[in-house]
């Protein structure tokens, strides 16, 4: 049975605005989330004050969500870094991606895959897209890069990957995976 949400939603509320860093946190996650005005501007602007208020305090939970309200900027990066520094692995995904694609953070291609590998270790992210992702950054770093960056290649890893993902599901590993099978590539050492 659950108990009275009107009441713990107040009891939050009031422990939030008296400064509870994690009553902060519940509140705006749930009138965020839950509210019955959680689609209301006001509402929208009051979670995204106590989230970062919370954040601002050092709540790693709130700091991602203030983070995933924003956004993308200067502030979005140094918000998503310290929870992806954290171990919030849905942080470590979104930082990884802007590593990627080179958005509001220069290329990395050195740290980006040791993200990835990081991400590879989290069961959440553990999934054929995660591991597509992976496969992919090996793979075009191997081909495009590596030469002029001093990348090594490898593609022996990105072909683990691709047929882990593929075993998974993941239908573009699977066709990655026969392609690099077909020309023999990842299949002998580098």
């Amino acid at each position: 049975k659950k108990g009275d949400i009107t009441e713990s939603i107040q009891c939050f509320k009031s422990s939030a605005y008296n400064g509870n860093i994690k009553a902060m946190q519940r509140y705006a996650s749930y009138i965020y989330n839950q509210g019955p005005q959680k689609n209301s501007p006001e509402t929208f602007e009051e979670a995204l004050n106590m989230f970062k208020k919370a954040a601002d305090k050092g709540n790693i939970d709130s700091i991602y969500s203030y983070c995933k309200l924003i956004p993308k900027s200067d502030e979005y990066v140094r918000y998503l870094t310290i929870a992806a520094d954290n171990g919030v692995s849905d942080a470590l995904f979104a930082y990884a991606v802007l590593l990627w694609n080179g958005d509001l953070i220069p290329i990395d291609v050195q740290n980006e895959l040791k993200v990835f590998d990081e991400l590879m270790k989290i069961k959440k992210h553990s999934n054929e897209k995660s591991y597509g992702l992976l496969g992919n950054k090996y793979t075009f770093n191997a081909t495009f890069i590596a030469n002029d960056k001093g990348i090594s290649s490898n593609y022996k890893k990105a072909l683990f990957i691709y047929m882990t993902a593929s075993n998974m599901g993941n239908s573009d590993a699977m066709c990655n995976a026969a392609n690099m099978l077909h020309e023999g590539i990842g299949v002998h050492a580098d």
